[in-house]
């Protein structure tokens, strides 16, 4: 039986491009790592900087960013939190998804807890933009350059950020 190649990691940028990091374990070689490159990852907007980083363990949030209208994020601060967590001084973060069916809201504290992803926001370190000849992304071969655009979704307009009184903790 061929073996099946692990999601390992999946990066998302701003431009909509993202960089997915596959491996598998080859009976004579041993374990192996690639690189998926693709043009046009989300079918809406990327209404942030830099990227995002979506781990192994995220679940279906590859998939859901992958049908996104609208992806936004915010980098954990202090001032994105409510007035309980700005007073014990907890970093608050953001990753707004939305869908044809609404805003789905993830709200980080790494502080506190880890998350299967995170917000990137450095614009010097993270601004890759989409290459059709690139071949290799870090220490990985990149094996395949997807540059078909998808369909793109009509894009709905961006909602605010939501209320730092989301994130209350009392």
């Amino acid at each position: 039986m061929k073996p099946q190649p692990r999601l390992t990691t999946t990066y998302v940028f701003a431009d909509g491009h993202a960089v997915q990091l596959f491996e598998k374990h080859d009976p004579d070689c041993g374990p192996l790592e690639f690189a998926v490159v693709t043009e046009q990852f989300t079918r809406g907007a990327c209404s942030f900087t830099g990227r995002l980083t979506i781990g192994r363990f995220a679940g279906g949030l590859t998939g859901l960013l992958r049908d996104a209208l609208n992806i936004r994020a915010k980098t954990p601060s202090v001032e994105n939190g409510s007035d309980n967590t700005r007073l014990r001084n907890i970093a608050v973060g953001y990753l707004i998804v939305t869908t044809k069916d609404g805003d789905i809201i993830f709200n980080t504290m790494p502080d506190l807890i880890s998350a299967p992803f995170s917000h990137q926001a450095e614009d010097d370190i993270y601004a890759e933009r989409f290459d059709p000849n690139l071949t290799k992304w870090g220490h990985c071969r990149v094996s395949k350059v997807i540059s078909a655009k998808v369909q793109p979704a009509r894009v709905q307009p961006a909602s605010p950020l939501p209320s730092p009184a989301l994130c209350s903790t009392t």
